[in-house]
Parts: C-alpha cells; structure tokens; sequence
C-alpha cells in the first residue's frame, strides 16, 4: 500500500467534468469543485499547488475520484448518499485498520457536507496502490490468488465468540440468522419451479442449519468478497470496501470468493490449499462441516438471478426455467447428502454469471 507521500503512478489531467462516468454527480463541475476546496481545506493544499480529479480505473457502485495534488500525494474520493452506507464504510475501515488488516487507512470524512450543494458524506481514503485480479497478466493471477487466500485468512483470524455487525454482537447461532436468507430465496422460486422439491430442500437446509455446532468463537468476515475488493501488490492483496463487514462463518466468504475468483475447479482447488495452509487445519475443518449450507444458498440466489434473466430476455419457456429451477435443486439435494459432493465438485455446473446475481440485494450482517 502506498503511504500518505507516495506517488502511486502518473498524475492525472487537471481538474474536469467527467463525462463517462455513470454516476451524474461526477459529471457536475460545480461537485469537483467542492471536491477541490475540501481537500484543499483539510490537507491545508496551497492555492498554487494544483489538484486533480480522475475516475478510478474500474467502475464502482460508489461515486469514487481518484485526487492527486503536488505530484506526490493521492487519495480516494468516496461520496455516500446513504448514512448507513456512509457510517458503515468508515466504521468498518477504522475497524479493520486498527486491527493491522490490509487496508487504506480513512484520511477524513464529512457529515457537513451532506448540507451543503454536495447533498452526500464525504470520506477521503488512502490510496492502495495494486491491481485487480483481472488487470493481472494471466500467468500472475495465480499468484494473485494466492495473495488473496492469505489476506482472506488474514481477516478471518480476527475473532470474538457473538456473530453480528461489528457494533451490535447478537445471540444464537449464525447459520440459522443466515438460514432464513436461504428460506427466502426458495420461496421466491416457487413461483417458477417445483414447489414440492423445494420446500423438501426447505426442510434439508433446516435441517443442516440446526446440525452445525455452535463455534467457540466467529471470524470476521468481509460478507462481498469481488475480485474488485482487493487490490494485488506483489506478494500481498489488500482489501477494499468493506462496508458489509460482519462477525459469522468464514465459510461464506470462501463459498463467494470460489466462485467469483475462480474461473475452474483447478484454481478453486489452489485457491482453498493456500487459504488452509494459512488458515489453519482447524479452519478446513469448520469449512467441511459448513460447505454445504453456504453452497446451498449460493446457488439458489444464482438460480433467482438466472431465472429473472431468462424471463427478460424471453429465451426460456416457463418449462425450460422450471426444469433448470430443478436441476440447481438437485445440485443442492447432492450437497447436502451425507458423503455428497462438495461446491468445488459439481464444477462448473453451480457457476453463474456474477452480474446476473447482483441483481438480488441480500447482505447479511
């Protein structure tokens, strides 16, 4: 990561509109130049010092500028027109930071502003140098990976004994919190599949929920692992936006990371020996006996994603996405069976595009 004096790269055009950025507001002059004036104010910036405002390489949900100023400071740029999103990600980045985890460090934010012409809370991050997995010449993201699986491990060594958001502990156990995110989405796909199967499955995930013990303690975990949340530097990743941070299973997290960091079985193999030889063998341990809750309802929100897909596009027959509702139920009724085959098995049969599950909301903290 760079420090606070490094220049990460090139300094960028001076300060304009941004015409292709997807979110309007950072397609509005009069935003950058408030923009301008706050980091001049906070980092006490010169008047004759220029700053300039650039998008980040990749796009975000968040409206993200890239600020670099005297040709050797930069920083990340983040407007939040949602106070939870905005306290969430702050909160969190304090939290993993004081914690000595791989992330920026929060430079300054803002509640003001949100009264101001800007309408949103400002956080202004240190910038992380590295790229994405997927900006990664193919013969590094291996490597990538691996880095990944060690700072993934990273983070869920850190622990406490509740489950819950950093801030709000909750009793019971995890896996039935999270069961009822599970129940849900097989409810929404009774509309389109085969309602006696699914609510046989219904049962089986009850079932596996109630089976799991309850852990003497629960790791901290990122809850929206994207291989545009950690950014490779060499031999370490750091992690980036985490603001659906949350104490559960770790199990979650690597189901999501399998999938969205693994193009094939081989990977996905490589990619859990790195984070066990970090993790530990007590972690493969807990991973075994939680796998197929968490793989479970990995593919149900990726059928409801796939199903509303085939609807819009009208390429489906109600027959066809009924019997594809039943082959991912069956992919469940194999995980699930005692000695049955694990996520990674049933490879590539459970993948799906990741986009297509995005459309569903369900953070779970």
């Amino acid at each position: 990561m760079s420090k606070p004096g490094e220049a990460p790269g090139p300094v960028a055009a001076e300060r304009q509109p941004s015409p292709e950025s997807k979110h309007p507001i950072l397609r509005d002059p009069r935003v950058l130049a408030w923009v301008e004036r706050y980091l001049r104010r906070t980092f006490s910036i010169p008047s004759g010092t220029s700053v300039s405002l650039s998008l980040p390489g990749a796009g975000a949900r968040t409206p993200v500028l890239i600020a670099r100023w005297a040709g050797e400071r930069t920083a990340v740029v983040k407007l939040f027109d949602e106070t939870t999103r905005f306290v969430s990600s702050s909160f969190h980045l304090r939290y993993f930071h004081s914690r000595g985890l791989p992330v920026p460090a929060l430079l300054s934010w803002s509640v003001a502003s949100r009264g101001s012409a800007l309408r949103r809370y400002v956080a202004v991050e240190e910038f992380a140098s590295g790229r994405m997995l997927e900006d990664l010449p193919p013969d590094e993201r291996a490597a990538g990976r691996e880095a990944i699986a060690r700072a993934l491990a990273g983070v869920h060594a850190c622990r406490r004994r509740s489950w819950g958001r950093v801030g709000v502990p909750r009793a019971g156990t995890y896996a039935r919190g999270y069961l009822k995110l599970a129940l849900d989405r097989l409810e929404r796909l009774e509309r389109d599949g085969p309602v006696d199967a699914l609510r046989r499955l219904a049962g089986e995930l009850r079932s596996a929920a109630g089976a799991l013990p309850r852990p003497a303690s629960y790791s901290l975990i990122h809850a929206h692992v994207n291989a545009g949340n950690f950014l490779i530097d060499g031999p370490n990743a750091f992690v980036i936006d985490v603001g659906s941070a949350h104490y559960g299973d770790a199990t979650r997290d690597l189901i999501r990371a399998l999938h969205r960091l693994c193009p094939g079985r081989p990977e996905a193999q490589r990619f859990l020996s790195d984070y066990f030889a970090a993790a530990g063998e007590e972690a493969r341990e807990a991973f075994v006996r939680a796998e197929p809750l968490y793989a479970c309802d990995y593919v149900l929100r990726g059928m409801r994603g796939l199903a509303d897909a085939w609807w819009r596009q009208g390429e489906r027959s109600a027959e066809e996405i009924r019997q594809g509702i039943h082959a991912r139920v069956d992919q469940c009724f194999e995980m699930l069976r005692p000695g049955g085959s694990g996520f990674v098995e049933l490879w590539p049969d459970v993948r799906v595009e990741p986009r297509l599950m995005d459309r569903e909301p369900g953070a779970h903290r």
